[in-house]
């Protein structure tokens, strides 16, 4: 079948009634008003947006680091905090002693609220963390047999003296007392290697509390170790009946084992530890030594290098007698720029060599690191000071081209006064190769140097904010809130008040993200800020928070004494407070609080003072009031500021409970986030094929996943909101297309499945469905739709690498055009007729039936003018016998008279992606004058796409 130019124009103007159509629906609009008018559209930074941050990502500014975690005390005690080997010991990588002199607060919940009931610090020699572990893991030695050989880990602190015991487990998880302890002393150096072990079983999920006796303790324990790391056990086997015997380690004696434990300094207190309290720990560090502070186990792990070593650094201030480090304290009225608190002293005893530096960059092939552009000047630059002894020189590993310029690479010799060290260049050729190319400033010689805030950054580009194109794209979106992602998710290295508050990369946490250069970002493009912060902060940093925020500052009347938070706000350049730049803002605790993944930042079940059970979300609820009852406490929270904040709980979609008890538990939550995505992981969904049926599964998601997870999501807010007279909304702080990161039995996805997935998530297909998602919960009542991630790349991300493109994907798009062109408050919808089908239950999901296969929302916009947004949910011949899925669509609008109607569609067809061009992109037609207002029509509707229709009647 040909179309003429002429005919293609009038269908797609919508002047020729049931041109093409295999079938038709028709919807009439009414003039009422079923929700208002959604917020405009928000997004996620990802933590990768800022200038900067995917090359050096973090350290580049040796600042202290700062160490906090939280526990649950598990006992009552006078003045010591019993706690899990996991949580005070850092899953067992910190030795007795690692964490004395840190600052503690203990919360409680009492009386049916939470309260700070001591602040306190562990005593000197008080931080225990000793006690025995499985050498194994979750697993045992079968119980027919009484030896093993196994080979240490790598990992142990060379020349460690060890304990080693075996314990029996019975069937139930029930276990004995250890055995007799033997010491064993770790070689130097660890060569034996670990191969498949037939001795070893699972061990048995059962609760080793449980009622009945416990076996009897193994006997005639005997251990050695041979000069390759070869650890050999003999024991009397433990028998039948049991599940077999798990080996015990330990680097203290057990006449030592104090538990993991910490021992409070202020012993007159009056209040002691109740079992349940929440303890908060925070410690910083300026180079500590790995002897003393790691366990043996700990030793050679990363992760317990990540929070005590800077990233950048490749070594332990006591690893080498001839090289060491400290992070030193700045001068008053230093001339290095945005100083921060500390540089990093280096000291060379003797000729020697050092790089700091890491990966900063790679090819085309890669996923993980940003590529040096063709024709863009970079720029490296580095504070240094240093005796004569020392030379310095930059090294880039690049495998396209040398890039750093001939006087750079091959160095010079630092004066003794500070001085900033530019080199600039510029790439002509991209990398193609799949290969992290190294950036490194290598010093040499005899000497100590300081050296200070190392960047890798793009001229012209303000360092670590949004750059200039990344802008401008979220000025053209219409987006109206950015949620500071690169703030959260920071683990146990995370920062402190003063490192939040500093300047761009000035800060020990992950992606250099701080506080300042998100908010400039955010009000250069015009929107809010959602601003996230870990909850580990001091009632003092609540406080200060919020002064930096809201306080204003007068240099005339007011000092860095009287208001130092408010006053370093004003030093930065922001003199008005940041609660006045913006119309609204959003303030968050953390980031999905109920998951594991962002431990110690999350909560869990405890008990309150009375020993009644308090679940995670009420925990939750609890701390969330306590935080804000701190904040509201400052002397400059206002009335005004209180209007203009909203306060943000999370979570409630993946664990339906604990959102639902976080919000009858905090009265100060105002609204209540979900993280709905279509498909993929988050919706325990594998992989599309690239079937016509996946891209039908993705479009018909709205029903068999969006509206029952509305209907259950409204109906207990509805229910909440009835029993304690409140108003929470609800929103979304994550949604968008999914992705599955493994297939069929978490087998890892190759690259012909990751690339299929690309296409099917980033097609015209997923964007349609995106907004129906979206609009559906928008017509809910739904306040505030969030995308994950405003960001550069694959997976969740809102448009391609530059040197892919850089053009958008279809679900940032989409919404983008429907929610600039279309955002009002919702009119009821009637169907009166409409194609349907049935979908059968499929994995998760029930079956669904009477599914309507076009969607039609209607709004009306700020201006008066009506808008209609029409999606065609079907996909060609699926299900078998289905038809072309091309549909005519008849709209009847609450109007008379003529108007001027605009429409607004994307190109491409359903399965057209984004993934390497831009294929799926707005399409606006010229405004028409129709004399009749009250009927327009989407003629030919084909499977997968979206139209609006903008109406304006004319007077």
């Amino acid at each position: 079948m040909s179309w003429s130019v002429r005919t293609l124009l009038m269908v797609l103007a919508g002047l020729v009634p049931g041109a093409l159509s295999a079938s038709e629906a028709h919807f009439v609009v009414s003039d009422r008003v079923i929700a208002p008018a959604p917020e405009p559209l928000s997004a996620n930074l990802h933590e990768t947006v800022p200038t900067g941050s995917r090359f050096f990502r973090k350290d580049m500014g040796f600042e202290p680091m700062i160490y906090r975690t939280w526990v649950q005390a598990t006992e009552d005690a006078p003045h010591e905090v019993h706690g899990s080997r996991s949580d005070i010991g850092f899953w067992g990588q910190l030795a007795s002693g690692a964490l004395d002199g840190a600052e503690v607060d203990v919360l409680r919940i009492e009386d049916g609220a939470m309260r700070l009931v001591r602040e306190d610090r562990i005593a000197e020699g008080g931080f225990h963390a000793s006690g025995w572990s499985s050498l194994l893991g979750r697993r045992l030695v079968s119980p027919d047999l009484g030896r093993l050989s196994v080979a240490l880990r790598k990992r142990l602190r060379p020349e460690a003296t060890l304990w080693v015991a075996v314990q029996a487990v019975d069937r139930k998880g029930r276990v004995s007392d250890p055995s007799r302890a033997v010491r064993i002393t770790v070689p130097k150096r660890i060569t034996a290697q670990e191969g498949r072990n037939d001795a070893l079983v699972p061990a048995p999920r059962g609760d080793s509390r449980g009622s009945g006796s416990s076996p009897a303790a193994p006997t005639g324990l005997t251990a050695r170790v041979d000069g390759t790391g070869m650890l050999t056990l003999t024991w009397d086997r433990v028998g039948r009946g049991l599940a077999g015997t798990r080996v015990l380690v330990s680097d203290v004696a057990p006449s030592e084992h104090r538990g993991w434990m910490l021992e409070l300094a202020n012993t007159t207190h009056q209040h002691g530890i109740r079992k349940g309290d929440l303890i908060t720990i925070r410690a910083r560090s300026y180079g500590r030594a790995r002897r003393g502070l790691l366990s043996a186990d700990g030793w050679g792990r990363a992760t317990a290098a990540r929070p005590f070593r800077p990233k950048l650094v490749p070594i332990w201030p006591d690893d080498d007698p001839q090289r060491t480090w400290r992070l030193a304290p700045h001068e008053p009225g230093t001339a290095v720029e945005d100083p921060g608190e500390t540089y990093l002293e280096l000291t060379h005893r003797r000729g020697s060599t050092t790089r700091i530096g890491g990966p900063t960059d790679g090819g085309t092939d890669g996923r993980w690191y940003e590529v040096l552009e063709p024709g863009r000047t970079y720029r490296l630059e580095v504070w240094l000071k240093a005796e004569p002894g020392i030379r310095v020189r930059f090294i880039h590993t690049g495998r396209a081209e040398r890039l750093i310029p001939q006087k750079f690479a091959r160095g010079w010799k630092p004066r003794p006064t500070w001085r900033r060290y530019v080199a600039d260049f510029t790439p002509t050729r991209r990398q193609k190769k799949d290969a992290a190319n190294q950036t490194f400033l290598e010093v040499s010689g005899k000497g100590t140097i300081g050296i200070d805030n190392l960047r890798l950054s793009i001229v012209g580009e303000p360092y670590l904010q949004l750059t200039a194109a990344n802008t401008e794209r979220l000025v053209e979106s219409g987006i109206g809130t950015l949620r500071t992602h690169p703030l959260i998710k920071t683990g146990v290295r995370t920062y402190d008040l003063r490192q939040l508050t500093n300047p761009a990369g000035v800060t020990s946490a992950h992606y250099a993200g701080t506080l300042s250069p998100l908010l400039e970002s955010i009000a250069r493009v015009g929107a809010n800020p959602w601003i996230q912060v870990e909850p580990h902060f001091s009632r003092v940093e609540w406080l200060g928070l919020v002064e930096y925020l809201a306080a204003p500052f007068d240099p005339a009347t007011d000092t860095p004494e009287t208001k130092p938070w408010a006053a370093r706000r004003h030093a930065q350049g922001r003199t008005e407070p940041w609660t006045d730049v913006f119309d609204g803002l959003y303030f968050e605790l953390g980031n999905e609080v109920w998951n594991s993944l962002f431990d110690p930042w999350v909560f869990r079940n405890t008990v309150d003072a009375d020993g009644r059970h308090v679940s995670a979300g009420k925990l939750y609820g609890h701390f969330h009031d306590y935080v804000v009852e701190v904040m509201r406490s400052s002397p400059y929270w206002s009335d005004a500021l209180e209007r203009k904040i909203t306060m943000v709980a999370g979570g409630w979609e993946v664990i339906p409970r604990f959102g639902a008890d976080a919000i009858s538990t905090g009265q100060s939550f105002e609204m209540l986030t979900t993280a709905p995505y279509i498909s993929g992981w988050e919706s325990k969904s594998g992989p599309p094929d690239g079937s016509v049926q996946s891209y039908s599964k993705v479009l018909m998601h709205i029903a068999q996943s969006t509206e029952p997870y509305i209907a259950e999501h409204t109906k207990r807010l509805r229910k909440v909101n009835a029993d304690q007279d409140r108003s929470v909304v609800l929103g979304t702080y994550e949604a968008g297309p999914g992705y599955a990161r493994t297939g069929l039995a978490d087998a890892s996805l190759d690259d012909a499945q990751i690339r299929i997935q690309e296409e099917v998530m980033k097609s015209y297909a997923a964007g349609t469905a995106t907004v129906d998602a979206y609009l559906a919960r928008a017509a809910a009542g739904y306040a505030v739709q969030t995308y994950y991630a405003f960001g550069a790349g694959a997976y969740w991300r809102s448009h391609a690498d530059p040197h892919a493109g850089g053009h958008l994907y279809p679900s940032w798009s989409i919404p983008a055009l429907v929610w600039r062109e279309a955002r009002g408050a919702f009119l009821d919808v009637e169907a009166r007729a409409v194609p349907r089908r049935d979908l059968p239950p499929e994995g998760r999901f029930k079956a669904v039936d009477d599914v309507p296969l076009i969607g039609l929302y209607a709004t009306r916009l700020a201006d008066g003018a009506l808008a209609v947004i029409a999606l065609n949910r079907q996909v060609p011949e699926f299900p078998d016998g289905a038809g072309p899925g091309v549909t005519d669509v008849v709209v009847d609008l609450p109007l008379s008279g003529s108007a001027d109607v605009t429409r607004h569609t994307m190109t491409g067809k359903y399965f057209s992606h984004n993934v390497d061009s831009d294929q799926v992109r707005p399409k606006t037609l010229a405004t028409e004058e129709v004399a009749d207002a009250s009927r327009i029509r989407f003629p030919a509707m084909q499977p997968g796409s979206l139209w609006i229709a903008v109406v304006r009647a004319r007077p």
